[in-house]
């Protein structure tokens, strides 16, 4: 429409004198017309096309050997503390042939993280419900499944800023399928795209970063220690529902607690810390200082760290002492967007080229964007979300395939202790572009 537009505000009148003025009149119309009916031509090839996606768009068979079952609830905190904990949203190792009676269903995706996608977005709040609303969660609360040999290791996810359980539910359906128990938690500081405080019931609205220029470190020093502090007591929490301690009466209250009975089939001593953006800041911050319920912690993987709330040194000198310093072993994966970026992509190579021996493996996903884990490569197509700047120009789900590969035999090294040697050449052998040891560009 807008190359036809042009092409009749380019006629010079000068050149038509000859030309009647019902003839001219007569193009003018034409001109429009044609005009009008290219947009509509182009809106409605579009809507053909987008009502086409919605009807089948669908969340992917997980990657993994196992099936997974999923539910949405308070961590059961051990007696004397709380009534309850953070809400998680938890996905686990199942049983596909029995439901758990007790469990309660959930949305897929809750109503008032449609309406903040809407506005953040720009996206009509119609359109969005279209596509989302009434969805039924992905994976049903069916029975946990019980390992051959002792019992599930655990992954804490930490979402990144305006995080929701909306955004990583395939990633952490596809992490649970290779043989782990997933706790996803929605975090009450101010950076999830909506929480309700566990003690007061009220809604907890996310809390914008300034304009810049401002003060990023200051700014975000009480989100970074509120996290710390839940992520400490969603630890403990765990720990003490997969041992027993706290819960005598596990047995008798199992039955109505459907998390008790996921949890209780978790290893206490055997957890990693996985997390997105501000989520991977959280847990370099976290670990900077191990807390004891921290402790035990077996390794970490991060994924586009956002170094901003630790650091204004863009030369990446102060992420390369951090990664020399982190305590357990760690594997880090950066989109190429994120490893380009000009403020945050030397801090991220230089934290993940560190000499420490700990940093078991480190790689760029080529072709890739910083969403590139989250649930919104599912929402809409592909040139829309390259229009919106959430996907790289690479295919998709063989960027996400190659990533969901590459987590997954991190996780084998972190919680197996083996294959250590090996990892940078598999990241290799999955068209990831491996992070030298030693780089500082």
């Amino acid at each position: 429409g807008s190359i036809v537009a042009r092409a009749c505000d380019e006629i010079d009148p000068s050149a038509h004198m000859a030309v009647s003025t019902d003839v001219s009149r007569l193009s003018s119309r034409l001109c429009k017309a044609l005009s009008v009916a290219a947009l509509y031509g182009l809106a409605a090839a579009l809507l053909r096309g987008t009502q086409a996606f919605l009807g089948r768009w669908s969340h992917p068979t997980p990657v993994g050997q196992h099936s997974v079952g999923s539910l949405r609830g308070r961590l059961p905190l051990p007696s004397g503390a709380r009534s309850e904990g953070l809400l998680a949203q938890v996905h686990y190792p199942a049983d596909p042939s029995v439901l758990i009676a007790s469990a309660q269903t959930f949305e897929y995706c809750r109503p008032e993280v449609m309406k903040a996608v809407a506005e953040g977005y720009y996206v009509p709040e119609q359109l969005l419900k279209w596509v989302m609303a009434a969805r039924p969660q992905v994976d049903p609360p069916w029975m946990p499944s019980v390992p051959s040999v002792g019992k599930w290791p655990v992954v804490i996810f930490q979402s990144g800023l305006w995080g929701s359980f909306e955004f990583y539910t395939q990633f952490c359906r596809d992490v649970a399928s290779m043989g782990t128990i997933v706790v996803m938690l929605e975090h009450e500081d101010g950076t999830s795209i909506t929480a309700v405080d566990q003690s007061s019931g009220e809604v907890i609205e996310y809390e914008e970063q300034p304009k810049w220029p401002y003060d990023i470190i200051t700014f975000n020093r009480g989100f970074l220690g509120k996290r710390t502090d839940e992520l400490c007591e969603a630890v403990k929490a765990i720990q003490a529902i997969a041992s027993s301690m706290g819960h005598e009466d596990l047995d008798a209250n199992a039955a109505a607690s459907p998390l008790l009975q996921v949890l209780r089939g978790a290893s206490p001593e055997r957890f990693a810390l996985v997390g997105h953006s501000f989520g991977a800041c959280s847990i370099v911050h976290a670990l900077n200082e191990v807390p004891p319920e921290l402790a035990q912690c077996c390794g970490a993987v991060l994924l586009d760290m956002w170094p901003g709330p630790l650091t204004t040194d863009p030369s990446g000198a102060f992420c390369e002492g951090l990664g020399e310093r982190f305590p357990v072993p760690y594997v880090s994966l950066l989109s190429e967007v994120w490893a380009d970026n000009e403020w945050y992509g030397a801090s991220c190579r230089r934290f993940s080229s560190a000499r420490s021996t700990l940093c078991l493996a480190a790689a760029t996903v080529p072709g890739s964007a910083h969403y590139w884990i989250s649930d919104i490569s599912l929402w809409a197509p592909g040139w829309l979300l390259r229009l919106l700047g959430v996907m790289g120009p690479a295919d998709a789900c063989a960027t996400y395939a190659s990533t969901a590969r590459a987590v997954q035999l991190s996780l084998l090294s972190i919680f197996e202790n083996s294959s250590h040697s090996t990892l940078r050449s598999d990241f290799s052998s999955l068209g990831l572009d491996p992070i030298a040891r030693d780089s500082t560009t």
